[in-house]
Order: structure tokens, then C-alpha cells, then sequence
């Protein structure tokens, strides 16, 4: 929710053609310190069954899965952090996890404004997530600001 919220507000404030989302992710296989770019992104934890599917809010006109023009990554975006794989994950054909990108995306496609997101993989989803995520986040501000130089 807080980036959501945000993001609503820069979209105000600043009036941007792009909207970067610069960020680390849980990977269900791709290498830790990996850069993925994400075309698609789904909300992962909502769930509303039987009133609706799983990542879907019931008796709203809302977008289930927000798409990028750029990537090739498919994001589920949750409010927790996982350390182990759902089985739903692998029947969604979710690549990695991370706990904002929904709501950016959200948010930008409800107010017309192009997003791209970037995320720097620092643990393979497991018991280990936590203390991975720890170790490996030191490098992924640079890593990131470089793929952003070369990128974009």
C-alpha cells in the first residue's frame, strides 16, 4: 500500500511519461545477484476465494495482472516475505517475488503512465531467503544503478 500511495503522489507531483521501480526480488531459479527486467506483475497474496480467484478482489473492475512493455520476467507481489515456494507460484508462472511492484504498477496503469521495473535477485526461495536477502542486498544498490546507466 505505501507504494502505491507513493507513488500516486510523484505521479501528481511530478508528472512523469515513466514511472522506474529499482528494487531486489526473491527467485523461484535465477541467480542471486542477477538483474531481471519484468514485463508482467500479479498481487500474489490476495485471496478472496470462493467470491474470487486467488489474486484477484472480488466485484471489482481491477487489473488482476498489470503489464510493462519492457521484460521478460513475470513478478508476484505480496505483503510477506516468503521462504518457501507455493505451488499457486508455479501455476502462475511467477519468476520472482517481491513485496511493491504491484501497487506501483497499479497505480501508474489506473493514471495512464508508462512503468519499468528492475529487480536484483539476492535469494533463491527457501529457508535461507532471510539471512540471503541480508547478505547479498549490500550489493544491489550499485548493480542496480549501473543496469539503470546502461538501461535507460
Amino acid at each position: 500500500m505505501n507504494a502505491s500511495i507513493a507513488t500516486y503522489g510523484a505521479i501528481l507531483k511530478y508528472s512523469p511519461e515513466l514511472v522506474i521501480n529499482l528494487g531486489t526480488a526473491g527467485s523461484l531459479a535465477i541467480p542471486q545477484g542477477e538483474i531481471v527486467e519484468i514485463r508482467e506483475v500479479i498481487q500474489r497474496d490476495f485471496n478472496a476465494e470462493p467470491l474470487a480467484p486467488r489474486g484477484e478482489i472480488p466485484f471489482q473492475d481491477s487489473l488482476s495482472i498489470s503489464h510493462s512493455r519492457y521484460g521478460d520476467y513475470k513478478c508476484g507481489t505480496g505483503d510477506s516475505f516468503v521462504t518457501e515456494i507455493d505451488a499457486w507460484f508455479l501455476s502462475k508462472k511467477i519468476d520472482v517475488i517481491d513485496m511493491e511492484l504491484y501497487g506501483i504498477a497499479y497505480t501508474c496503469e489506473k493514471l495512464g503512465v508508462e512503468w519499468r521495473a528492475a529487480k536484483f535477485i539476492t535469494d533463491i526461495i527457501g529457508k535461507n531467503s532471510g539471512e540471503d536477502w541480508a547478505a547479498w542486498l549490500k550489493l544491489a544498490p550499485n548493480s542496480l544503478v549501473r543496469w539503470l546507466e546502461v538501461n535507460c
